[in-house]
Parts: C-alpha cells; sequence; structure tokens
C-alpha cells in the first residue's frame, strides 16, 4: 500500500504540473479552435453564395436567350397583322401576340427577381470575404502566440506525458479510477495533511486518523472532501501554528 500511495503522489505531481502548463496556454486553444470553425462556416457561406450566383447568373443569361427568340417572334406576327385578310387570321394572330407579350413580360418579371437576388448575394459576398479575411488575421496571430507558448512547453509536457503513463501503468484499475475520479471533480486527488487538517478542504484530522495515515497501510480518504490523504514528506507540515 505504501508503494500505491507514492505513486499516487507521484503521479499527482504529474498532473499538476501538466495542468500548469496548459494554464500558460491560456484560453488560446480554444481560442484558435473556435477562429478555425467560424472561419470553416464562412468558407462554406461564401462557398454556397457564389454557387448561387453562377447559377442565377446562368439562369439570367437562358432567360435572355428566351426573350431576344420571343421578341423576333413579337416582330414577326406583328409584321404579319398588315398581311392578313380575314377577321378570323386577325384575331388569331392578335392572341399570338398577347401570348408572346406574356411571355415576355413573365421573363421580364423573373430577370428582376434574379437580378436583385445576385445583387443581394453579391454584397454578402463581399462582407464574408471581408470576414474572412479578418478571421484568418485573427487565427494566424492566435496561432503563433499557440505555437510560441507550445514550444517553451512542448517537451517538458512530452516528458511528463510519458511520465504519467509509466505511473499510471503502475496502479491497478481500482486505485486509478478512484484518483481520476477524485481528480475530475477535485482539481487535485491527492493532498498532503497540512496542520492537522486536510491539504485540500482543510477539515480537521483526528490523533488517530493521523496516526494511520502516517502508518501508510491503507488508502485514506478525507471525510470531508474525499481527496485521498498522505503524511507529508516534511514533518514540521504536521505541527500547528
Amino acid at each position: 500500500m505504501k508503494n500505491i500511495l507514492k505513486t499516487l503522489t507521484e503521479l499527482q505531481d504529474v498532473d499538476t504540473q501538466l495542468a500548469e502548463i496548459e494554464a500558460h496556454k491560456g484560453n488560446l486553444p480554444q481560442q484558435v479552435e473556435n477562429l478555425e470553425a467560424v472561419g470553416a462556416e464562412v468558407k462554406e457561406r461564401l462557398k454556397a453564395a457564389q454557387a448561387k450566383v453562377e447559377s442565377d447568373k446562368k439562369e439570367l443569361k437562358t432567360l435572355g436567350t428566351s426573350k431576344d427568340e420571343y421578341k423576333t417572334k413579337l416582330t414577326k406576327y406583328q409584321d404579319q397583322l398588315y398581311l392578313v385578310t380575314t377577321n378570323r387570321e386577325y384575331d388569331a394572330l392578335t392572341n399570338e401576340i398577347e401570348t408572346v407579350k406574356s411571355h415576355i413580360q413573365d421573363i421580364v418579371d423573373q430577370q428582376g427577381i434574379l437580378t436583385e437576388e445576385v445583387g443581394q448575394l453579391e454584397e454578402e459576398m463581399e462582407a464574408l470575404t471581408a470576414r474572412q479575411t479578418e478571421l484568418q488575421e485573427s487565427l494566424a496571430k492566435s496561432q503563433e502566440e499557440l505555437a510560441a507558448k507550445t514550444d517553451l512547453t512542448n517537451a517538458r509536457q512530452k516528458e511528463l506525458e510519458a511520465l504519467r503513463d509509466e505511473l499510471a501503468g503502475k496502479l491497478s484499475r481500482r486505485y486509478l479510477r478512484k484518483y481520476e475520479r477524485i481528480l475530475q471533480v477535485r482539481g487535485q486527488a491527492v493532498v498532503p495533511v497540512k496542520r492537522r487538517a486536510c491539504g485540500g478542504c482543510h477539515k480537521q484530522i483526528s490523533d488517530q486518523l493521523l496516526f494511520e495515515i502516517k502508518q501508510g497501510n491503507r488508502f485514506i480518504e478525507c471525510e470531508g472532501c474525499g481527496r485521498i490523504l498522505v503524511y507529508p514528506d516534511n514533518e514540521d507540515d504536521i505541527s500547528s501554528n
């Protein structure tokens, strides 16, 4: 059991150092992640707007061709009005002219809607492009800051992570699970006794329990916070001031 407690104490020391490294990085990792996510969203919106503009312009071109064809028909039918010899022919031709005019007006209406939509999309694309540039600059700056901080700690972090794996490998699943559960909830799983109290929540410890902690023959958790209690290396820490 003493070896288990010693390993847990060493594991806690490693995890504390790893936490300090992450704290040194601040919120930069999250900031970089958020900027990347927003940047990806803006990119997709820009891509969709570009595709829609291309589609609308293609449709406008098709409508323009159709309108020209109808105008040609309209001119042809209007010229034929002077050549008809009966009222029946005149009425039939007049109906054709009105139908063609109706088709032309429908096309003009569609062109107006699409032209307005293209204008709005192009304004949106301009704003999205500006936003994309802004995000790219912010992302580059954050990545640079994060890289600078990471470079200072990366080697040490890898060393500590390797040591953590080694220490965790020495523990049974039972004790490792308990340690990690307390660590997740409390932020610190193993604490030394200080001034005859828990080093985490400061709950006072009885003489009998203090004696048992010093013996190190069993796994003892604080009655107040549930942290694992260990006897300090420096016995002066036990004394009250």
